[in-house]
């Protein structure tokens, strides 16, 4: 069963669980959400945006890369945002991707996957060492800012620090809300 009309509530450790809208992180923890878009083998588009407890944007960075299928785009997003939470020596991550599979094979710890992904799988587990990291699925509604920063991958890598551009702020604003 679907919510629809308020957003889930996180569990007591700040971890949305199916969530509808986009929900804060525990405190001193950052959010990431995390989008691999794939457009065709060989092509596809990585957003990832970080939000604090308080839902401050704190940065965000989109880049293209090249995988042979949605699940590996995907996988290659997360391993992205771990790579760059590791680069800005974030110590508190919880990991949020529309990936249902993906979140499972990471949280269980399982490099026994898909042959496609098994090595990005490997990947991610082993450059996920933060003193706190987590892995969650949530629905698409809820990640929308980061399909909007993969979109922009598209065009090439950016990253943004501090202060969300503007064309980016509304899509901050809907993961809140079901639009």
């Amino acid at each position: 069963m679907e919510a629809t009309s308020s957003q889930t509530q996180p569990p007591s450790n700040g971890e949305a669980v199916n969530s509808v809208f986009w929900t804060p992180p525990q405190a001193n923890s950052l959010k990431l959400n995390v989008v691999g878009a794939f457009l065709a083998v060989n092509t596809i588009a990585f957003g990832l945006v970080f939000r604090d407890q308080r839902d401050i944007f704190v940065v965000a960075k989109c880049g293209k890369a090249s995988a042979v299928s949605a699940l590996q785009s995907e996988a290659l997003g997360v391993l992205n945002g771990l790579l760059f939470a590791r680069e800005l020596q974030f110590k508190k991550v919880i990991i949020e991707s529309d990936n249902k599979s993906l979140v499972s094979w990471l949280k269980k710890k399982e490099i026994d996957c898909l042959a496609e992904i098994s090595t990005i799988v490997q990947d991610c587990l082993r450059v996920a060492s933060f003193s706190y990291v987590s892995f969650s699925f949530v629905k698409r509604s809820a990640n929308k800012a980061a399909h909007v920063a993969a979109q922009r991958g598209l065009l090439g890598p950016e990253q943004w620090l501090d202060a969300a551009p503007f064309w980016f702020v509304g899509a901050l604003s809907d993961d809140w809300f079901d639009v």
